[in-house]
């Protein structure tokens, strides 16, 4: 059901950034992923965000973004900054049908909600190793506490992992779909800026093509269990580590009409989509007409930093902070950073793509 209604979504919109037939007549292929709400008083289904892509920015390229650059342009991830977005246009309005209040003070989803993902390619990484292409090199043991590069070493299972890509091309450290979706059972789906708004959100369930039940569940699951009811020492004394909220998953025989088949090339374009903002295509890291080259508020996407920052700046008063970085590290979020890097073991973070905040936020008129 979920998919279906993502799909449909998608195929309401607009033409632009959609994959097409190129000139020498080879069809494009994208990833399609969808947030929805399920009313669990009724069972009813709405897609709030979705997303298409599948590229992502070489890690040289971040030193001088400013937050104006998208890192990851993969669906699955984009959706979720996506799904973030909508919550803040959620909050700017005097009732909405999905948040609320909180005691906190915090605005929060309304608990008869339960928030599912549907995606229509296995994640990238740990969780879809088994069925890896014919383009995928194995060169005996991988080495011990480093990132693996995409497909290499493909018979090491349970590792971290950056997107794949050729191997003669600029490397991106952004981890893998696989790796970023587990991480995401210790911090939720709340990114760090947006909990100074919003309590925390986890992720109910995730939708899946079937093919490699095997995959999913070490990913997701059994690459966890060995971290699970350690302790670590605070002030002397010896407390447990931050917990994973375990997301289900599920499979579906649904199909997308733009999905990675034989004969297909990656389309380079990402659309970006939520319920109560305007439609949006990506390209290179940026809107759709501009240049990386030339980056400002005009063609930062709404779901880079600088966007995010920008819609949630009027639900930040009297709250000051000197740079993006110091306004993501909310209280507690490090520690399950941590547990859940320690889980995974060989994290390696990317370039830090910080900038300063020069404005202080403003009443929503």
């Amino acid at each position: 059901m979920i998919p279906q209604i993502v799909i449909d979504k998608f195929n309401a919109l607009p033409g632009k950034g959609k994959p097409l037939v190129r000139t020498n007549n080879v069809p494009e292929w994208t990833t399609l992923a969808g947030v929805a709400l399920t009313d669990t008083r009724d069972d009813s289904s709405a897609c709030v965000s979705l997303c298409t892509g599948v590229k992502a920015t070489p890690d040289e390229k971040l030193t001088c973004s400013n937050g104006f650059l998208l890192h990851d342009m993969h669906a699955e991830i984009l959706v979720l900054r996506a799904f973030n977005v909508f919550l803040i246009e959620e909050a700017k309005k005097e009732t909405s049908e999905y948040i609320e209040k909180a005691e906190s003070g915090k605005m929060r989803l309304k608990s008869h909600f339960k928030v599912s993902l549907w995606i229509s390619e296995l994640p990238c990484g740990d969780s879809s190793m088994e069925c890896v292409q014919d383009d995928a090199e194995d060169w005996g043991t991988a080495p011990e506490d480093c990132v693996l590069r995409g497909r290499e070493y493909y018979t090491t299972i349970g590792r971290v992992r950056t997107k794949p890509g050729r191997r003669d091309s600029p490397m991106t450290l952004s981890k893998s779909c696989s790796d970023k979706l587990t991480m995401k059972q210790y911090t939720g789906v709340v990114m760090g800026v947006v909990e100074r708004v919003f309590e925390q959100i986890f992720l109910d369930e995730l939708i899946l093509p079937a093919g490699n039940d095997i995959g999913v569940a070490r990913a997701f699951r059994g690459r966890l269990e060995a971290e699970q009811g350690t302790k670590r020492t605070v002030d002397g004394t010896e407390v447990e580590k931050s917990k994973p909220h375990f997301f289900t998953t599920s499979t579906t025989d649904t199909k997308f009409a733009y999905s990675q088949e034989p004969g297909r090339k990656p389309s380079a374009n990402s659309i970006i989509w939520t319920a109560n903002t305007d439609n949006e295509v990506v390209l290179n890291g940026v809107k759709m007409g501009h240049k990386p080259s030339n980056m400002n508020t005009k063609s930062a996407s709404k779901v880079s930093r600088q966007g995010i920052w920008t819609a949630i700046k009027p639900l930040l008063l009297n709250q000051h902070f000197d740079d993006y970085y110091s306004a993501k590290c909310c209280a507690g979020r490090a520690e399950k950073l941590e547990t859940g890097h320690a889980a995974l073991h060989a994290w390696h973070c990317t370039c830090r793509d910080n900038f300063q905040l020069t404005e202080e936020p403003k009443p929503i008129k």
